[in-house]
Order: C-alpha cells, then sequence, then structure tokens
C-alpha cells in the first residue's frame, strides 16, 4: 500500500499560492473569478493539471540538482506524478468522466509555466537546498487543499479513494523531503 500511495503522487504537490487568491494561506480558496472544485470530474481534471505541472517543473529542474539522493527524489516525484496523472485520466474514462480545463485547472497551467521558466532561467546550478524547501512548502499547500477543498468534493467511491490515497502520499513525501540531507540546514 505504501508503495502503491508514492506511485499517485500528490498531483496537488504542484500547488503555490495562486494569484488573486484573498487568502495566500489558502492557495486555492475558491472565488467566483477561480471558480469552484464541484464534481468529480472537476477533482480529476484538477488532479491532472498538478500531477503534469509538478512534472515539468521536476524536468526543468532536476539536470541542475547535484547531491545525488536530492536527484534521487526528484526523479521519485517524476514518477508518481506520472502515475498521478496517469491514474486520474483512467479513472475519468472509467467514469465516463470528460476532462474539461476549468478555472483552477487553468490557474495550475499558468502558475507552473512560470515557475518552470523561472527554473529555466536559472544560470548555473539550482541549489538543492532551495529546491527543497519550495517542495516542502508545495507539499504543506497540497495538504491543505486536499483536505479543505479536494477530498470533501469527491463523491464517487473511487474518487474519493484517490483523493484520499494522495493525502496519505503527501504525508509520506513530507517526510521524505525532511529525510534528505542537505547542506546548510
Amino acid at each position: 500500500m505504501r508503495l502503491r500511495a508514492r506511485r499517485i503522487l500528490i498531483a496537488t504537490l504542484a500547488l503555490v499560492a495562486l494569484p488573486g487568491c484573498p487568502d495566500r494561506d489558502d492557495p486555492v480558496v475558491m472565488t467566483t473569478a477561480a471558480g469552484e472544485v464541484r464534481t468529480d470530474g472537476e477533482v480529476l481534471e484538477a488532479t491532472r493539471a498538478l500531477a503534469q505541472a509538478v512534472m515539468e517543473s521536476v524536468l526543468a529542474v532536476r539536470p541542475k540538482l547535484q547531491d545525488p539522493a536530492v536527484r534521487e527524489l526528484a526523479t521519485e516525484l517524476l514518477e508518481d506524478h506520472r502515475d498521478a496523472r496517469e491514474r486520474a485520466m483512467v479513472l475519468a474514462r472509467r467514469l465516463g468522466l470528460e476532462l474539461e480545463p476549468t478555472p483552477l485547472s487553468r490557474q495550475v497551467e499558468r502558475d507552473a509555466e512560470e515557475r518552470r521558466a523561472w527554473y529555466v532561467e536559472r544560470r548555473g546550478v539550482l541549489l538543492d537546498v532551495e529546491w527543497l524547501g519550495g517542495i516542502r512548502e508545495r507539499l504543506e499547500q497540497a495538504r491543505d487543499v486536499l483536505e479543505r477543498h479536494l477530498v470533501p468534493t469527491a463523491r464517487a467511491p473511487e474518487v474519493r479513494e484517490l483523493t484520499q490515497d494522495l493525502r496519505r502520499l503527501v504525508a509520506d513525501q513530507l517526510a521524505r523531503v525532511d529525510a534528505v540531507p542537505r547542506a546548510g540546514r
């Protein structure tokens, strides 16, 4: 079960405080402008978009990481997000749900593009400690989003199971990030 949970990586890992949200501590405050996550299809689309966003961020960063333990963690995050994205897409097909972009998924994609561009623009080596700190922050935000928005919204048992697996995975990933030895702590 632990491996399965790890493999479903928190699509929500990619969450950062979204521009325009009234409360920066709650990265996905659902305002009228941002839209609400109301259906299983929207939960799955948010999961897919978040997983894709993290995959792109990891791909942009991985070549710049120096520490082997940090590179290994980045590789595992990439694999986990691929699995989470695939699981959300397969589940949507099986349930007959269309994954259409929502205001939330569009915002996540815009944010991911900005983050990816920042990583690409970095000259020299991206500090491993800096990247780990950013991942930890996103995991904490993902935990909040899962607990406040996605887990309560999921209705179908399979979608509820996915969001609960992701919540467990977030806790596991937070522990793994904290366990990576790093200089400068």
